[in-house]
């Protein structure tokens, strides 16, 4: 378990990746860096997702995981690494290894099909505590070793776009004590067309998640959302007001921003305008991304 002190907030990290913040009676949180940054570090990706937001190819650029910017961040912040395929960076472990010693927290996120490929390398990473979390893109029916092999990791995480998968790809995960996060579906890049071919598969598949959710904590060891899927799937009109605020973890840019190292912009999200990174101290632009919100 990690404590650590963020402006007027004390957070704790637990091994199993949950976390709680104590503020003082009467305050609002002012965190003076963010607790988490969703990173991207390259736009190369051998996938070819039809949904992809961010328009990967098998020849998108790397990021130079040497940035200054990286200089400056501070001890257990978490990073959720993704691009992109990160596992094809060339720099990878090297930055690892270099965030470790600064005690900054790496989870990565990759396909299916990249986890069983580079299965064993990852359980290294996560033996040698490189990584932390590891996220499992998963929106399709995959092979059975997938589940096997995705309890090896203590804090794996299946990932999976709301509209994208059906009930039966949920269904194969259920009742596997495996967490899931839910991200929302974003109508960027590929998912602008994907979503205008698709349109009535991705409302269908919508709305049985809709009418399922408050099903899924019986299923799954933990169920999370990012902010985009709150909203997609109704969350806060499931659950009572104080149930909600004890579980909500903040607005997009209030404790997280995004950084694109690969172009050099930064922003509150990923599905926010993006800004040229003009200052090489995350305590200032994180003081400009919580000025956008």
């Amino acid at each position: 378990m990690s404590v650590y002190k963020n402006g007027n907030t004390i957070v704790e990290i637990q091994k199993d990746g949950t976390k709680i913040r104590y503020v003082p009676d009467n305050c609002v949180a002012m965190p003076e860096y963010p607790e988490s940054i969703d990173l991207k570090i390259t736009n190369r990706c051998n996938v070819g997702c039809p949904q992809c937001h961010e328009c990967s190819t098998p020849d998108g650029k790397y990021a130079d995981l040497k940035h200054p910017l990286l200089d400056t961040l501070k001890p257990y912040t978490e990073l959720a690494l993704g691009g992109g395929d990160p596992m094809t960076h060339p720099d990878l472990e090297s930055f690892l290894k270099r965030m470790k010693a600064k005690e900054v927290i790496c989870n990565i996120t990759v396909h299916w099909s990249t986890f069983l490929a580079e299965y064993e390398r990852l359980l290294r990473y996560t033996k040698e505590e490189l990584i932390h979390g590891l996220g499992v893109s998963i929106n399709e029916h995959v092979p059975c070793e997938v589940c096997a092999k995705l309890r090896e990791f203590p804090n794996a995480v299946v990932h999976s776009i709301i509209g994208i998968s059906g009930e039966s790809v949920f269904r194969q995960f259920a009742d596997r004590y495996l967490n899931i996060l839910l991200l929302g579906y974003k109508t960027f890049g590929r998912g602008i067309k994907y979503r205008t071919e698709n349109s009535f598969e991705i409302a269908q598949n919508a709305a049985w998640l809709q009418q399922h959710i408050t099903e899924f904590p019986e299923h799954y060891r933990a169920v999370s959302f990012d902010n985009l899927a709150i909203d997609q799937v109704g969350l806060r009109s499931k659950l009572t007001p104080e149930a909600f605020c004890q579980m909500y973890m903040g607005d997009d840019g209030s404790f997280t921003m995004y950084v694109d190292l690969v172009e050099n912009k930064y922003a509150v999200s990923s599905t926010s305008p993006r800004t040229e990174i003009d200052s090489f101290d995350i305590c200032e632009l994180f003081k400009k991304v919580k000025e956008r919100r």
